[in-house]
């Protein structure tokens, strides 16, 4: 092989490094930007559910008849796990 060919070659195996490594730093921003989408539409599902059961929490209070109706189903549904939390929190907005 020429000087000149091999110098070229080396040039473009180094060119091609580079080329890989920006390849891994954008994959690496594409899944930082991901994680940060996650992340946010996670926090809002969250703070929906939080608004939703504050909503639901107000009208059982007030013992809003088809909201009682509603929990009621809810009691039927879940695990009992879950049941036994949601007949405390029941006892205590009732008795509040």
């Amino acid at each position: 092989m020429t000087q000149t060919v091999h110098k070229k070659k080396l040039e473009l195996e180094k060119k091609l490094r580079k080329v890989a490594e920006r390849e891994k730093q954008l994959k690496n921003q594409l899944k930082a930007i991901d994680a940060r989408e996650r992340e946010a539409a996670r926090k809002q599902e969250t703070r929906a559910k939080i608004i939703l059961g504050g909503f639901l929490a107000s009208r059982i209070k007030r013992k809003d008849p088809q909201f009682l109706d509603l929990l009621e189903v809810a009691l039927n549904e879940v695990s009992d796990r879950d049941k036994n939390t949601l007949i405390n929190y029941r006892n205590l907005l009732l008795n509040s």
